[in-house]
């Protein structure tokens, strides 16, 4: 792996220099692998449309920083690198981030019940880590919320009074079975605060995000909002077409499964502080790749949960759909190779951007003899 990525690091700066020269016969992939993503980026998104930002990375350095589109439909302004936007459940991995700052601080264990720090029946039987790996089994409760009803933005202690008061019946046992649950990481953000007698949002900011050289991400709750620099609105398009605002709902006052916003800058300097295991001690930033959840089948593939990640063999990738947003991020774990998307619309999962994207990052890779490091598709 020391090789590899002594080797990788000599292509990036090596494609850094010579990218003016066009007889360079590593300047010519990368300028391909521009022209691509260009040309893919300005097919699906038009220049005054709600649009995305993308960020390939070799070795924690960027290859491509770039938006499309715009931010704000009222002003006009640009996505650019600094843009922040709605990472929906991308967020998840750095709320485990929150969880594994707390296990290296000795204040919890992976294996402690959930009921130790929120006393309530439903969670007798559950530990941190099962809802980290959504192998809980606690009653989904989005019919509770689809039913909400109050005037009031619902928030994460509407859904921790609600497992207190109903007491539901689990869908299956502890650790038995992998079903995806928002209940759960909204759950871990709640008991993040317990522990820590913090508010979430500023503790991972001062134990994540700064850590992970961070400086504009936070967590965003609608009842309690903070300014977000740089913003990006989330759009949808209705029955005739027309664009409208969708950042309202009242359900974005809950965080952990979702509600981060960040700039693929920030991102960028989270990828690089994965790589130098720089937030977290090292034994803790060694779980975060580590498939704890049991097998399940996604997409006609099997892949098994970590740390807020989705693993298939040495991929991880994970990503987030919401009211205006679709994200897609991915790393690539035998070659420090990353690709994240993030959009302020609500289409672009199904338009096939994240897949061509993929590709172009593939041929380039294959352009530059290094195919062999990449897994199957």
């Amino acid at each position: 792996m020391k090789i590899i990525l002594f080797y990788l690091t000599l292509l990036l700066f090596s494609c850094q220099s010579t990218t003016g020269d066009k007889t360079g016969e590593l300047a010519a992939p990368l300028a391909r692998l521009q022209a691509g993503i260009d040309s893919l980026f300005h097919a699906k998104i038009a220049d005054d449309e709600p649009g995305a930002a993308i960020l390939i990375a070799v070795n924690g350095e960027a290859l491509i920083k770039k938006g499309f589109g715009v931010r704000d439909l009222r002003t006009k302004a640009p996505i650019t690198p600094t843009t922040n936007m709605r990472l929906a459940s991308v967020s998840k991995q750095f709320t485990a981030l929150t969880v594994l700052s707390l296990v290296d601080q000795e204040l919890v264990a992976l294996d402690d019940t959930v009921s130790k720090y929120l006393p309530y029946p439903a969670f007798d039987n559950v530990t941190i880590q099962h809802f980290l790996n959504h192998t809980s089994g606690i009653a989904n409760y989005d019919q509770y919320l689809n039913n909400w009803d109050q005037p009031r933005i619902a928030e994460n202690h509407d859904l921790l009074a609600w497992y207190a008061a109903e007491n539901p019946a689990p869908e299956f046992a502890p650790g038995t079975k992998y079903e995806y649950s928002n209940a759960g990481y909204n759950l871990l953000a709640t008991l993040v605060e317990t522990v820590s007698n913090m508010e979430f949002g500023e503790y991972a900011r001062k134990h994540v995000f700064e850590k992970a050289g961070m400086q504009a991400t936070n967590y965003f709750n609608l009842a309690r909002p903070v300014d977000i620099p740089e913003r990006a609105f989330c759009y949808e398009q209705d029955s005739i077409g027309k664009w409208k605002q969708v950042d309202s709902n009242i359900l974005n006052g809950m965080v952990g499964e979702g509600a981060i916003y960040t700039s693929i800058s920030d991102y960028l300097a989270y990828d690089r502080a994965l790589l130098n295991k720089s937030i977290l001690s090292e034994a803790m930033h060694d779980l975060i790749f580590v498939p704890t959840s049991v097998p399940f089948v996604q997409s006609g593939r099997e892949f098994r949960y970590g740390m807020g990640w989705l693993l298939r063999d040495t991929i991880a990738l994970h990503a987030g759909g919401w009211y205006g947003t679709t994200t897609m991020t991915k790393r690539y774990l035998t070659v420090p190779l990353t690709l994240a998307i993030f959009t302020n619309r609500h289409d672009l999962f199904e338009s096939g951007l994240y897949g061509q994207a993929d590709r172009l990052v593939r041929k380039y890779m294959t352009e530059l003899g290094r195919s062999s490091l990449l897994p199957p598709r």
